[in-house]
C-alpha cells in the first residue's frame, strides 16, 4: 500500500510517479512484492486508489485483478493527480494492492475502503494483514450494539475492521480529535488481541493507513513477518510519502517502527508521533519446515 500528502502539484510527490512510472512503482509491485513465507507471488487479486482534494470531497477507484494488467489503473493514477469534473487533485491519497486472505474477491472488497464515522465524516481506509476471529469478534459486536449489522457481517476481515474504525471516531471532526481517536481505537485493539490465550493468534498485520479530509494516519505492527509487514516513510519538501517497499532507489526512505502510529496534517506536515501504550510485540515463534 501506498499513501501521499501534501501539497497538489509536486514534482517529488506526483501520484502518477509512484503509483505507475517510478522503478519500483505500486503497480511493479503488483509482480514483484515481496510476499509471506510460503506464498504464492503477486498481489494481483484487486486494487484500488482513493483520494481527498484539497477542498475534502473524496474518490475512488476500484477493480477485481491485477493493478499491472488493467488500463483503469492507470486512468485512476493519471486523474488522482489533476482537475477534473469530480475533484480537484489529490491532497491525501492511498492505494492499495489486494492479495486475498479472507472475504471474496469482488470489487467491494477492494482497498481502500470508503467508511463514514457517526459525525458524518468520510475516511478511506486500507490494511495489510489478518485480523483473526479471537479479535475480529469483539469488532463485529461492538457494531452490532451501535445498530451496524450490515457493517458487522461483512466476510472481509479488513472491512470490519474499516467500520470498526470509524466507529470509533465517533464525534471527531477536528485534525487532532480523529487523530486521538483513531491512537485510542488501535491501543484498544491491541489490548483486546493480547488478551486472547494465544495474543500472535490474533492477527499477522495491523499495517493500517487512514486519510480523511483532515490528514493521514498510519500505523506500522505485527505478530510475525517484520521482514514483509513494513511501511517506510520518504519526506519531501513539501509532504510524506509512505509506502510498505520504496518506490524508487534513494537512502531517504525511513522504516517507521513499529507501533508507531503517525498523523500527517494535509499540508504535507508530520503533526504527532505517539507509541501505542499496548506496543508489545507477540511474536508468533518460527517453525521449521
Amino acid at each position: 500500500m501506498l499513501a501521499v500528502i501534501g501539497s497538489p502539484g509536486s514534482a517529488e510527490l506526483d501520484p502518477y510517479t509512484h503509483l505507475v512510472a517510478a522503478q519500483h512503482s505500486l503497480r511493479s509491485q503488483c509482480e514483484r512484492a515481496f510476499v509471506p513465507p510460503g506464498n504464492e507471488p503477486g498481489h494481483k487479486d484487486a486494487w484500488g486508489v482513493g483520494w481527498f482534494d484539497s477542498d475534502g470531497r473524496v474518490s475512488l477507484i476500484r477493480e477485481t485483478g491485477a493493478a499491472s494488467e488493467s488500463p483503469y489503473y492507470v486512468f485512476a493514477s493519471q486523474v488522482s493527480g489533476r482537475e477534473h469534473a469530480g475533484s480537484g487533485p489529490a491532497n491525501v491519497l492511498i492505494g492499495h494492492l489486494r492479495k486475498a486472505v479472507s472475504g471474496a474477491v469482488i470489487s467491494e472488497n477492494a482497498h481502500p475502503f470508503r467508511v463514514t464515522t457517526p459525525e458524518g465524516v468520510s475516511l478511506l481506509i486500507c490494511h495489510n494483514g489478518h485480523v483473526r476471529d479471537s479479535a475480529l469478534d469483539s469488532l463485529r459486536s461492538d457494531l452490532l450494539d451501535a445498530g451496524l449489522q450490515g457493517a458487522s457481517t461483512r466476510d472481509c476481515d479488513s472491512a470490519v475492521l474499516a467500520e470498526w474504525l470509524a466507529l470509533q471516531v465517533g464525534d471527531a471532526r477536528e485534525a487532532d480529535t480523529i487523530a486521538a481517536a483513531l491512537a485510542a481505537a488501535f491501543d484498544e485493539l491491541l489490548a483486546r488481541a493480547h488478551a486472547t490465550d494465544i495474543p500472535y493468534e490474533a492477527y499477522t498485520g495491523l499495517n493500517v493507513m487512514v486519510a480523511s479530509p483532515y490528514g493521514l494516519g498510519v500505523l506500522r505492527w505485527f505478530s510475525r513477518w517484520a521482514d514483509y509487514y513494513t511501511l517506510w516513510e520518504y519526506r519531501a519538501d513539501d509532504g510524506f510519502l509512505i509506502t510498505s517497499e520504496p518506490t524508487h532507489l534513494t537512502d531517504r526512505f525511513r522504516l517507521i517502527q513499529p507501533g508507531n502510529f503517525r498523523w500527517y496534517t494535509p499540508d504535507g506536515a508530520l503533526a504527532s508521533s505517539v507509541l501505542l501504550a499496548n506496543a508489545q510485540l507477540q511474536i508468533e515463534p518460527e517453525v521449521d519446515a
